[in-house]
């Protein structure tokens, strides 16, 4: 199986919130607030093809409890033209953004035999400014896949289909700005973009389930248009996404608290 396809899908069952620890002063950076779970809604056209659900918590530092870390846990499931995918990953990053480790299972299959496709593992953990992807398919430990890339400082990862990436990309931008480029290190292609973010307008009363959000548009593109679409922004806060090439948008679910982190 692979997972070349840049951008795909998602659902999911609801996960148990556990005990969370405050954040130190460096949460100001983080701009979501923490212990309360997210909904993506995915649309191909005005079709609804999966969700993602995600949970945002504080857990102290491997090995430096007193430093605490941002956790994000992400369920998703699409269903679209006869295929099935669900995964289920664990991130955790920086308040700033930068990620630390990865770890997703990502099952696929026909629609009509759920539970018979292919399983495939992600794991990605930035050691001192090198990442380490390893894949295993369908269990097989014995033969993974292991690949290094420099990952410096102020990059930025993509998970392929990780909704939760793009919260991390959209927070590490300025709060205001007309033009800005994040270099996003996608493992599936094996590069690092430079993602460049270009304000289009102002939006009044952009319309989020049954409700209406002020949000700033941008567009953003890579060189190759690998990456290339729109986005829509409150408070560096991902409100909605959209995909060009894959006719596919992301909405933030309407029941869903926007209100600023307190």
């Amino acid at each position: 199986m692979t997972r070349a396809h840049s951008i795909a899908s998602l659902l999911i069952p609801l996960f148990v919130l556990t005990g969370t620890f405050p954040l130190d002063a460096a949460s100001a950076a983080w701009p979501w607030k923490l212990g309360q779970e997210f909904r993506y809604i995915w649309l191909k056209g005005r079709q609804r093809v999966g969700e993602t659900r995600l949970a945002m918590v504080s857990v102290p530092h491997p090995g430096r409890p007193r430093e605490k870390i941002v956790e994000i846990q992400a369920t998703r499931d699409y269903d679209h033209a006869g295929m099935r995918q669900k995964a289920f990953g664990t991130t955790h990053l920086k308040t700033d953004g930068t990620a630390l480790r990865f770890h997703e299972r990502l099952s696929a299959s026909l629609s009509s035999q759920e539970g018979k496709g292919a399983l495939q593992e992600t794991r990605f953990e930035n050691r001192e400014q090198t990442a380490w992807i390893t894949y295993v398919h369908n269990g097989k430990e014995d033969r993974p896949i292991v690949r290094k890339h420099d990952f410096p400082n102020g990059t930025f990862l993509l998970g392929n289909q990780a909704i939760e990436h793009w919260l991390m990309l959209v927070a590490g931008l300025p709060k205001e700005f007309e033009k800005h480029t994040l270099a996003v290190y996608y493992p599936d292609h094996r590069r690092t973009f430079a993602v460049e973010f270009k304000k289009k307008k102002t939006v009044r009363r952009l319309k989020l389930g049954g409700r209406f959000v002020d949000a700033t548009l941008y567009s953003f593109s890579s060189p190759d248009s690998v990456l290339s679409g729109k986005v829509w922004i409150k408070d560096r806060r991902l409100l909605q996404l959209e995909f060009k090439a894959a006719d596919l948008k992301i909405v933030l679910g309407k029941s869903t608290p926007i209100e600023p982190k307190k």
